[in-house]
């Protein structure tokens, strides 16, 4: 049995407090850079004082695909920080009848829905998601937020929305909803690729997903209202201190390479979960659970 990753208590650290969750690892943005780009073709190795050139293919590719990843993880922190299920939220998805492949007439669309939904809930604050399918179509998924209970009929967003099929969830309850939402919309279904298969034989292909959006693209948007998650840079100790849990154990931990043009970085990140105590809580390995409204 492998030891579980740890972060010692004298490392700097970057924390992040969200919800009831603390985040904290040893990517910090505190490590020096050992190369200096030179021009759009070569770059200096500090160490060595060689002169390398790129590898613009894979570079390219690899930077697009760790740009989408961090706004995943920003967006889960983000989802972890604002909603916490009950009355007030709702998921909504809006997709297209047709084939829509420009995400910014996406855009437009989405706002002039958001433009006429606040007409009625002057007050309410999303989190959008604008996800590809395999065919090169996109739609969104939404996380609404309000000021007061609120009710929204499915029927009443597919006639705001007007451009194809629409669900409209209750988030009943969120432990790890930032987790099960970035995973849901990063995950492929096999389904989208071969139409040929039943639904018998679905299968996830984790991750996949991440490949399909373009560079540059803008994949999440909120309300001005959406709170950020606190964040700190200090030492592990002080940010156990802190928030009160020097006596907690992680209750996650995990050790990530990233590959540089002059070799590897590792990092540790750790997870203390139900860091308040706001009463009877279920299993945090649970996922978020939804009732659909009709």
């Amino acid at each position: 049995m492998k030891d579980k990753p740890f972060i010692f208590r004298d490392t700097q650290v970057k924390a992040y407090r969200y919800g009831d969750t603390v985040e904290m690892t040893t990517s910090n943005g505190k490590h020096s850079n050992p190369i200096r780009k030179l021009n759009s073709d070569e770059f200096l190795d500090l160490r060595t004082g060689e002169i390398r050139l790129y590898n613009k293919q894979a570079v390219n590719r690899s930077d697009n695909l760790k740009a989408v990843k961090r706004t995943f993880v920003k967006l889960r922190r983000l989802v972890g920080n604002n909603f916490f299920g009950g009355s007030t939220e709702l998921w909504v998805t809006l997709t297209y009848r047709e084939n829509m492949t420009n995400p910014e007439t996406a855009y437009e669309d989405f706002g002039a829905f958001m433009k006429t939904l606040r007409r009625k809930y002057p007050n309410i604050l999303y989190i959008s998601v604008i996800e590809p399918q395999a065919r090169g179509s996109w739609h969104y998924h939404v996380l609404l937020k309000n000021d007061a209970p609120i009710f929204i009929e499915n029927e009443y967003i597919a006639k705001i929305w007007k451009k194809g099929f629409t669900r409209t969830k209750r988030i009943k309850s969120s432990d790890k909803l930032g987790n099960y939402l970035t995973a849901y919309l990063t995950n492929l279904d096999f389904n989208e690729i071969d139409s040929d298969l039943d639904e018998t034989n679905k299968s996830i292909i984790k991750g996949a997903r991440l490949h399909l959006y373009p560079k540059g693209i803008r994949i999440y948007r909120k309300s001005r209202k959406i709170k950020h998650p606190e964040t700190i840079t200090a030492k592990k100790d002080i940010v156990l201190k802190k928030y009160q849990i020097e006596n907690k154990e992680a209750d996650f931990s995990t050790k990530s390479t990233h590959k540089m043009p002059i070799g590897e970085i590792t990092y540790i990140t750790e997870f203390y979960d139900n860091i308040s105590d706001f009463g009877q809580k279920k299993d945090a390995n649970e996922p978020a659970s939804f009732d659909i409204i009709s």
